[in-house]
C-alpha cells in the first residue's frame, strides 16, 4: 500500500468531519511537519513542538475548506511555511536586552560603503535563485524543498507524493541543471 493511498482516504474523512480520521491524519503527518519546521526555522526543540502544535490546530480548523484531497500535501506545506514565517517574524521583533543600542546610534545614517561586498553578493544570489524557483512547476518546488530544505531522502519523497522514485530523481536532476544554467553568472 502506497503512503498516498493511506493518507488520501483520511483526508477525505477529515474533510467530512470525522474527528477520529483527523487525529490519525495528524498523527501520520507529525514527523513530516516537525522536519519541515526544524529545517525552515532552525529553532530549538521546544519551539519546534510549539510551532508544530500551531500547525496541527490550523489544520484541524481549516481541513473542511480543502476542496481537493489530492492537494493535501501542498496545502499542508503552505500551512507549515506560513506558521514558520509567523514564528520567524515574531522572533525577529524581539530584541534581546543585551543587543539594544542607544537612540543616538539609531539617528546616524548607515554608511553603504561599510556593508561587506560578500553580503551584498549573497543577497543578490538569493534574489536570483528565488526568481528561478518561483517559475518552477509546483511539484518541482515541493520536491526541491522536501529534499534540500527538509532533508528528506528521495525514496521517502516518492512515498509521500505517491510517485516513482525515479521521477523524483529526474525532477531533482532537471531542477539542478536549470538552476545552474539560470544563475551561471554568479
Amino acid at each position: 500500500m502506497k503512503y498516498k493511498d493511506f493518507v488520501i482516504p483520511l483526508v477525505c474523512q477529515s474533510i467530512s468531519g470525522d474527528r477520529e480520521a483527523l487525529e490519525q491524519l495528524l498523527l501520520s503527518q507529525r514527523e513530516i511537519i516537525a522536519v519541515i519546521v526544524r529545517n525552515w526555522t532552525r529553532c530549538q526543540t521546544a519551539d519546534t513542538e510549539d510551532i508544530s502544535q500551531e500547525v496541527e490546530m490550523r489544520i484541524s480548523k481549516k481541513i473542511s475548506s480543502l476542496k481537493h484531497p489530492e492537494a493535501f500535501y501542498s496545502w499542508l506545506h503552505t500551512i507549515v511555511v506560513r506558521e514558520c514565517n509567523r514564528y520567524i517574524r515574531a522572533r525577529n521583533r524581539l530584541i534581546p536586552y543585551e543587543s539594544m543600542i542607544c537612540i543616538e546610534e539609531l539617528l546616524v545614517e548607515p554608511d553603504p560603503v561599510c556593508i561587506p561586498l560578500e553580503y551584498i553578493e549573497q543577497i543578490e544570489l538569493r534574489s536570483e535563485l528565488q526568481k528561478v524557483l518561483d517559475v518552477l512547476p509546483e511539484m518541482t518546488k515541493q520536491i526541491i524543498f522536501l529534499h534540500y530544505g527538509a532533508e528528506i531522502e528521495q525514496k521517502k519523497i516518492a512515498e509521500i507524493l505517491g510517485i516513482p522514485a525515479g521521477t523524483v530523481s529526474s525532477i531533482l536532476f532537471r531542477a539542478r541543471e536549470r538552476l545552474r544554467e539560470d544563475i551561471a553568472g554568479y
